[in-house]
């Protein structure tokens, strides 16, 4: 006998709708209680920091101008213009401290109002997006499934209505933040120390730029037509290394830009006009879209690199213990040297002892990291187990299932095969047939020395090519930021705005006292460039920052020869 089952169906959509329309309304008043302009905060940041600059371009002046008065003028009056000018400079110094310390807060205000406002406009699309898709869910259902319906429509209004009130408590958190830092700032006023006033501005700035521009695209030197040698910069170039993306880690710029610097350098206020270079121009919201893909990426990336990591900590680790153990051992002979020197002397068994819990506790560190080191190296390969499933959990990217595939070999490959177990050499055998069937095989000696020596320089190549691969309708975000790197002749747009940028802030810590030398201020600027306190390649065994200030240095102590030779 048929049975008609459509008159077992019910819609539930009213009731599903009249459940998550109270969390909408929710939604819209918290987005319209995170009101303001980012763009008008960021321009007034602008002009306060241009205010310092000026200040600290006064103060810079009028140590200059002391300086050479010095060699020609003595006496009272001397003296007394000394004293004067010294007074000047430690106020415009003072007032440029204020200035950037307000365009510093000003600054993070904005950057903090555009990433949440953002969000939460990204979180009100998604809950609007997922509320419609259960309501149309809703329009014919059994009676007994009304419920669960109604769960889920709470779970979904209350998840979304918790993140929402997170954001807003977050920008309230940062607006707080900023004004107690202010109040501290302007209560403290503490008293400028003199110091020897910075070279100016353009001349550090001059300096600083070639420094970074001959590190990055390296010299060549050739016979001019006269026979001499001379030594020129190369080119442009994007970055040599050969990456597991198949996509130079950086662009064909003086500073060798990466899409993760692009992004950023594009995303301070001052440089906003920049984005009006790109065609179409680029906007806030693909900013952001880029940030959001190059995270994933990371993500991504970190997942399959962990084991490799791992396997490197527990070298390090191993290494730096068989080191110091040879030290503990010279340490533990000296104590008994000690002690049978000197048996009778209750000092001597009391230095004993101190030495000896020294060495034992020294021991026990560095044991201690040895085996946490190898507690995480444990789970080498868990992802191997299902290739298809970490390509699922990564489309956010930007990449293609070729792309994940390819990084995920990668991180297995650049591992040592002793660390891999059978089930993981067989799908790593297994992904090598796939992506060679494709002709998409990018995993080879090359490109897994890159990512085993120059990690993060595997993960820039994969940053440009998601954001290469991102389009909001528009064209390329990732290609459009490129033409914005090459909008000049010398592909300097990027460079200057980004070099400019960190050695005004470098400038602004010296400025404060947080730093005490140009020497600091070239070294905080070059960290921001290309930083750490690593050596930058196996061959090239010092820092970037200190290789840059000893370039720094030399074009410093050179002018200073030649004006002192006229």
């Amino acid at each position: 006998m048929a049975t008609d089952m459509s008159t077992a169906l019910v819609d539930a959509s009213g009731t599903v709708l009249g459940m998550l329309t109270p969390y909408q309304q929710q939604l819209s008043t918290i987005i319209q209680q995170c009101t303001g302009n980012p763009t008008t905060v960021g321009q007034a940041a602008q002009t306060y920091a241009a205010g310092a600059s000026g200040s600290t371009q006064v103060s810079g002046s009028v140590g200059d101008v002391s300086r050479v008065l010095a060699e020609a003028w003595q006496g009272p009056a001397a003296t007394a213009y000394g004293t004067a000018a010294q007074g000047l400079q430690s106020r415009a110094t003072d007032a440029s401290h204020r200035l950037q310390l307000q365009a510093d807060s000003m600054h993070r205000v904005a950057q903090s109002q555009q990433e949440i406002q953002g969000q939460l406009t990204d979180l009100a699309n998604t809950f609007g997006s997922l509320g419609n898709q259960l309501v149309a869910a809703s329009r014919a259902v059994p009676p007994a499934a009304v419920p669960q319906l109604q769960a889920q429509a709470q779970q979904l209004g209350t998840a979304y209505a918790q993140q929402a009130t997170q954001l807003k408590q977050s920008l309230s958190t940062v607006l707080a933040q900023e004004a107690a830092k202010l109040k501290q700032a302007k209560a403290a006023q503490p008293a400028t120390t003199a110091r020897p006033a910075l070279p100016a501005f353009q001349q550090m700035y001059d300096w600083f730029y070639d420094c970074v521009q001959r590190q990055e695209l390296g010299t060549k030197t050739a016979k001019d037509a006269n026979g001499h040698l001379v030594t020129t910069l190369n080119a442009p170039r994007e970055s040599r290394l050969r990456t597991v993306a198949g996509t130079p880690a950086s662009m064909a710029t003086r500073n060798q830009t990466t899409m993760a610097n692009a992004v950023t350098t594009l995303g301070y206020p001052q440089n906003g006009a920049l984005l009006n270079q790109a065609n179409p121009p680029l906007t806030p919201q693909e900013l952001a879209a880029a940030r959001t893909h190059m995270n994933n990426i990371a993500a991504a990336q970190h997942a399959t690199t962990a084991a490799l990591v791992a396997d490197q900590a527990v070298t390090a680790a191993t290494t730096a213990r068989d080191k110091a153990q040879k030290t503990l051992s010279t340490l533990t002979a000296q104590a008994t040297q000690l002690s049978q020197s000197r048996p009778g002397s209750a000092a001597s068994q009391a230095a004993v002892a101190r030495q000896t819990a020294v060495l034992q506790q020294a021991q026990a560190k560095l044991n201690a990291k040895v085996q946490a080191a190898q507690q995480a190296a444990g789970p080498a390969s868990a992802l191997l187990a299902n290739p298809a499933k970490f390509v699922q959990d990564h489309s956010n990217t930007g990449l293609s299932q070729g792309d994940l595939q390819n990084m995920l070999l990668a991180g297995a490959a650049a591992r040592d095969p002793a660390k891999l177990t059978p089930a993981d050499q067989a799908q790593v055998a297994a992904l090598q047939q796939t992506l060679t069937a494709a002709g998409d095989l990018r995993v080879d000696a090359g490109t897994t020395k890159t990512l085993q020596e120059f990690r993060y320089e595997d993960l820039a190549g994969w940053q440009r090519l998601g954001v290469n691969n991102l389009d909001l309708g528009s064209g390329s975000v990732g290609q459009r930021i490129q033409d914005i790197a090459y909008s000049d002749p010398d592909h300097r747009t990027l460079t200057d705005a980004a070099l400019q940028k960190y050695l005004t802030d470098a400038r602004a810590q010296y400025n404060s006292g947080k730093l005490r030398s140009d020497d600091a201020v070239i070294q905080a600027a070059a960290k921001r460039q290309n930083g750490g306190n690593v050596p930058i390649s196996k061959t090239q065994k010092r820092p970037y920052p200190d290789i840059i200030v000893d370039c720094y240095n030399q074009k410093k102590q050179a002018v200073a020869k030649a004006a002192a030779a006229k």
